[in-house]
Protein backbone atom coordinates (compact mmCIF):
# COMPACT_ATOMS: atom_id res chain seq x y z
CA UNK A 1 0.00 0.00 0.00
CA UNK A 2 1.31 3.41 -0.71
CA UNK A 3 0.41 6.47 1.15
CA UNK A 4 1.07 9.96 0.24
CA UNK A 5 1.20 12.38 3.26
CA UNK A 6 -1.14 15.82 2.68
CA UNK A 7 0.28 18.82 4.53
CA UNK A 8 -1.67 17.71 7.81
CA UNK A 9 0.17 14.52 8.33
CA UNK A 10 4.00 16.70 6.96
CA UNK A 11 3.05 19.29 10.14
CA UNK A 12 2.64 16.23 12.30
CA UNK A 13 5.54 14.23 11.18
CA UNK A 14 7.73 17.84 11.53
CA UNK A 15 6.29 18.11 14.90
CA UNK A 16 6.34 14.46 16.41
CA UNK A 17 10.83 14.65 14.84
CA UNK A 18 10.86 17.70 16.62
CA UNK A 19 9.10 16.11 19.95
CA UNK A 20 11.78 13.32 20.21
CA UNK A 21 15.05 15.65 19.30
CA UNK A 22 13.99 17.78 22.36
CA UNK A 23 13.03 14.75 24.15
CA UNK A 24 16.26 12.94 23.63
CA UNK A 25 18.26 16.23 24.21
CA UNK A 26 16.49 16.11 27.99
CA UNK A 27 16.78 12.98 29.15
CA UNK A 28 20.97 13.16 28.01
CA UNK A 29 21.74 16.04 29.92
CA UNK A 30 24.52 16.12 31.55
CA UNK A 31 22.51 18.32 34.42
CA UNK A 32 20.91 15.43 36.27
CA UNK A 33 17.47 17.31 37.11
CA UNK A 34 14.56 15.46 37.88
CA UNK A 35 12.37 17.97 36.15
CA UNK A 36 14.33 18.06 33.12
CA UNK A 37 13.88 14.09 32.97
CA UNK A 38 10.70 14.16 33.62
CA UNK A 39 9.77 17.00 30.53
CA UNK A 40 11.50 14.53 28.65
CA UNK A 41 9.39 11.59 29.23
CA UNK A 42 6.51 13.77 29.13
CA UNK A 43 7.24 15.28 25.11
CA UNK A 44 8.33 11.27 23.84
CA UNK A 45 4.85 10.43 25.14
CA UNK A 46 3.62 13.21 23.61
CA UNK A 47 4.70 12.17 20.11
CA UNK A 48 3.72 8.38 20.32
CA UNK A 49 0.25 9.45 21.71
CA UNK A 50 0.59 11.16 18.35
CA UNK A 51 1.56 8.87 16.20
CA UNK A 52 -2.46 7.50 16.36
CA UNK A 53 -3.28 11.04 14.53
CA UNK A 54 -0.94 10.03 12.36
CA UNK A 55 -2.49 6.68 11.89
CA UNK A 56 -5.88 7.71 11.71
CA UNK A 57 -5.19 10.37 9.51
CA UNK A 58 -2.86 9.18 6.70
CA UNK A 59 -4.97 5.92 6.60
CA UNK A 60 -2.58 4.02 7.49
CA UNK A 61 -4.37 2.52 10.30
CA UNK A 62 -6.46 0.64 6.84
CA UNK A 63 -3.24 -0.89 6.22
CA UNK A 64 -3.20 -4.52 7.86
CA UNK A 65 0.53 -4.28 9.33
CA UNK A 66 -0.15 -1.15 11.17
CA UNK A 67 -4.00 -1.97 12.34
CA UNK A 68 -3.99 -2.20 16.04
CA UNK A 69 -0.62 -0.65 15.95
CA UNK A 70 0.12 0.47 19.80
CA UNK A 71 0.61 3.79 20.36
CA UNK A 72 -2.31 5.19 22.75
CA UNK A 73 -0.10 6.36 25.90
CA UNK A 74 -2.33 9.64 25.83
CA UNK A 75 -2.89 7.99 29.63
CA UNK A 76 0.32 8.59 30.72
CA UNK A 77 -0.01 12.27 30.45
CA UNK A 78 -2.13 13.72 32.79
CA UNK A 79 -0.13 12.43 35.70
CA UNK A 80 3.05 13.18 33.40
CA UNK A 81 2.37 16.98 33.29
CA UNK A 82 1.42 16.56 36.96
CA UNK A 83 4.22 15.12 37.93
CA UNK A 84 6.70 17.68 36.15
CA UNK A 85 4.31 20.97 37.89
CA UNK A 86 4.97 19.20 40.95
CA UNK A 87 9.00 19.07 39.94
CA UNK A 88 8.67 22.99 39.62
CA UNK A 89 6.55 23.93 42.36
CA UNK A 90 7.78 21.56 44.98
CA UNK A 91 11.54 22.42 47.11
CA UNK A 92 13.38 19.49 46.82
CA UNK A 93 11.56 17.45 44.66
CA UNK A 94 12.57 13.89 44.27
CA UNK A 95 10.71 11.00 42.47
CA UNK A 96 9.09 8.50 44.72
CA UNK A 97 8.00 5.07 44.75
CA UNK A 98 4.34 5.76 45.17
CA UNK A 99 4.11 8.39 41.92
CA UNK A 100 4.02 4.98 39.88
CA UNK A 101 0.78 4.50 40.88
CA UNK A 102 -0.37 7.26 39.15
CA UNK A 103 0.75 5.05 36.08
CA UNK A 104 -1.26 2.33 36.53
CA UNK A 105 -4.33 3.18 33.97
CA UNK A 106 -1.66 4.28 31.19
CA UNK A 107 -0.08 0.90 31.79
CA UNK A 108 -2.87 -1.32 31.83
CA UNK A 109 -4.09 0.15 28.37
CA UNK A 110 -0.37 -0.03 27.13
CA UNK A 111 -0.34 -3.84 28.21
CA UNK A 112 -4.03 -4.26 26.40
CA UNK A 113 -2.86 -2.60 23.40
CA UNK A 114 0.28 -4.36 23.01
CA UNK A 115 -1.12 -7.54 23.54
CA UNK A 116 -3.52 -6.89 21.06
CA UNK A 117 -1.00 -6.20 18.42
CA UNK A 118 0.92 -9.10 19.31
CA UNK A 119 -2.21 -11.09 18.74
CA UNK A 120 -3.21 -9.66 15.40
CA UNK A 121 0.30 -9.40 13.50
CA UNK A 122 -0.25 -12.69 12.14
CA UNK A 123 -3.44 -12.29 10.75
CA UNK A 124 -3.21 -11.19 7.33
CA UNK A 125 -6.75 -10.19 6.75
CA UNK A 126 -8.42 -7.08 7.99
CA UNK A 127 -11.28 -9.19 9.00
CA UNK A 128 -9.51 -11.79 10.92
CA UNK A 129 -7.96 -8.80 12.72
CA UNK A 130 -11.19 -7.19 13.66
CA UNK A 131 -12.74 -10.61 15.01
CA UNK A 132 -9.46 -11.12 17.52
CA UNK A 133 -10.13 -7.32 18.17
CA UNK A 134 -13.83 -8.17 18.74
CA UNK A 135 -12.95 -10.63 20.97
CA UNK A 136 -11.02 -8.61 23.26
CA UNK A 137 -13.63 -5.70 23.40
CA UNK A 138 -11.50 -3.67 21.43
CA UNK A 139 -14.44 -0.52 20.99
CA UNK A 140 -15.57 -0.99 24.36
CA UNK A 141 -12.17 -0.49 25.45
CA UNK A 142 -11.60 2.20 23.74
CA UNK A 143 -14.63 4.28 24.61
CA UNK A 144 -13.75 3.35 28.69
CA UNK A 145 -10.10 4.45 27.63
CA UNK A 146 -11.62 7.87 26.00
CA UNK A 147 -13.71 8.46 29.14
CA UNK A 148 -11.12 7.90 31.43
CA UNK A 149 -8.77 10.39 29.68
CA UNK A 150 -11.02 13.01 29.82
CA UNK A 151 -11.77 12.41 33.79
CA UNK A 152 -7.72 12.25 34.53
CA UNK A 153 -7.03 15.34 32.79
CA UNK A 154 -9.86 17.42 34.01
CA UNK A 155 -8.43 15.45 37.92
CA UNK A 156 -4.99 16.12 37.07
CA UNK A 157 -5.44 19.69 35.56
CA UNK A 158 -7.52 20.50 38.67
CA UNK A 159 -5.04 19.19 41.65
CA UNK A 160 -2.01 20.35 39.29
CA UNK A 161 -3.85 23.88 39.64
CA UNK A 162 -3.80 23.82 43.07
CA UNK A 163 -0.01 23.47 43.09
CA UNK A 164 0.71 26.42 40.71
CA UNK A 165 -2.08 28.47 43.20
CA UNK A 166 -0.07 27.37 46.31
CA UNK A 167 3.20 27.88 44.47
CA UNK A 168 2.15 31.78 43.04
CA UNK A 169 1.17 32.93 46.68
CA UNK A 170 4.65 31.81 47.77
CA UNK A 171 5.68 33.66 44.49
CA UNK A 172 4.16 37.09 45.41
CA UNK A 173 6.87 37.82 47.84
CA UNK A 174 9.21 39.09 45.11
CA UNK A 175 7.89 42.60 43.49
CA UNK A 176 8.61 41.16 40.33
CA UNK A 177 7.28 37.88 40.29
CA UNK A 178 5.31 38.10 37.29
CA UNK A 179 8.06 38.58 34.74
CA UNK A 180 9.75 35.54 36.24
CA UNK A 181 10.08 33.09 33.81
CA UNK A 182 8.63 29.97 35.98
CA UNK A 183 5.52 32.25 36.41
CA UNK A 184 4.90 32.14 32.81
CA UNK A 185 5.53 28.89 32.25
CA UNK A 186 3.47 27.59 34.63
CA UNK A 187 0.69 29.96 33.43
CA UNK A 188 1.33 28.64 29.58
CA UNK A 189 1.65 25.09 30.98
CA UNK A 190 -1.63 25.25 32.85
CA UNK A 191 -3.12 26.63 29.74
CA UNK A 192 -1.76 24.05 27.18
CA UNK A 193 -2.71 21.21 29.39
CA UNK A 194 -6.35 22.35 30.06
CA UNK A 195 -7.16 22.79 26.13
CA UNK A 196 -4.65 19.79 24.89
CA UNK A 197 -7.03 17.85 27.40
Amino acid sequence: MTSSFAVFEILIIIGISQGLVTSVLLLTSKENQQRKKILGITILVFCIANCRVLLHSSGLWNDPSFRYFPVGMELFLPPLVYLYVLSLTKTQFAFKKYYCWHFVPGLFYAVYDISLYLLTIGEESMQAKRLIANQLYFDESNLIEDYLIFVLTIVYVAIGYQKVIAYFSWLKQFKQYKAFPIYRWLKSLIFWSTILG
